[in-house]
């Protein structure tokens, strides 16, 4: 369905929702009015009532916009019915006790990465990123298992311009993207070094249903912490927990999905 074919209103109140849940400097109505493209005449009604509802924050001293409790709210009650969620946040915990790293478990999103779940390592350093936060799926271990199927052709249109460089080791061009996918095929794993953060090198996994992959699963290992035994440990954990998870899933009415 094209965006003519949609509620244009309903459209405009996700776009405030969206651009005030991934600001945290919050926006002041001329700037949400650029942001989403639309006249700050048309937008103060709906933003108002955002705010009487408390799904938007308003600060008096600063004139700007914030997410709000409420939508804060309705996000937690999507996680809690997830009980298939809960399982899989409990299989990769066992995993981060086990070797100490921090791993995450997430979705593509538009060429992006997007974090369902994190566990840190148990030393509480936190080497990566957070829950509901976005990244470049070119760039991560993470998010070349969620492309591993992907074509070039497809890869091409998810990427039409150069890949922009996270650090000096980030793969710059969609061809090298592809021709890193076809040597990861054969052990369904990715890997990482440097490529989104220096100071660490990741592995993942795809996580299938029904031969799709719909999830990925990765462990990030800091460079102070790599030694051939942990990478070997925390393959072999990957390998595991993917297991696990893709019999949970495999009979369960869940979409990851963006």
């Amino acid at each position: 369905m094209s965006n003519k074919e949609l509620h244009r209103p309903t459209l405009r109140v996700l776009k405030i929702l969206e651009a005030a849940a991934f600001n945290k400097q919050g926006f002041t109505l001329t700037e949400m009015a650029e942001y989403i493209d639309a006249p700050k005449s048309s937008i103060f009604p709906v933003l108002n009532t955002l705010v009487d509802q408390k799904y938007l924050y308003y600060n008096r001293q600063n004139l700007r916009y914030f997410i709000g409790m409420k939508a804060y709210e309705v996000g937690q009650t999507y996680a809690r019915q997830t009980d298939v969620l809960k399982d899989i946040s409990e299989i990769i915990l066992n995993m981060v006790n086990v070797c100490g790293e921090t791993s995450h478990f997430a979705v593509l999103d538009d060429g992006n990465i997007f974090y369902l779940i994190t566990h840190d390592s148990p030393d509480r350093v936190r080497v990566f990123t957070t829950v509901g936060a976005r990244m470049p799926a070119y760039a991560t271990s993470l998010g070349k298992a969620l492309l591993l199927d992907h074509t070039k052709k497809e890869l091409e249109d998810m990427y039409p311009d150069q890949l922009p460089l996270l650090t000096t080791q980030t793969i710059p061009t969609v061809s090298a993207l592809f021709g890193q996918l076809e040597t990861f095929q054969k052990e369904q794993m990715t890997f990482e070094d440097g490529e989104s953060n220096a100071n660490i090198c990741c592995y993942a996994v795809p996580i299938r249903k029904s031969g799709q992959i719909i999830a990925a699963l990765s462990i990030s290992i800091r460079r102070t912490h790599y030694s051939e035994e942990k990478a070997e440990l925390v393959q072999a954990l990957l390998k595991n927990a993917r297991t696990k998870i893709e019999l949970l899933v495999q009979d369960a009415d869940v979409n990851f999905s963006r």
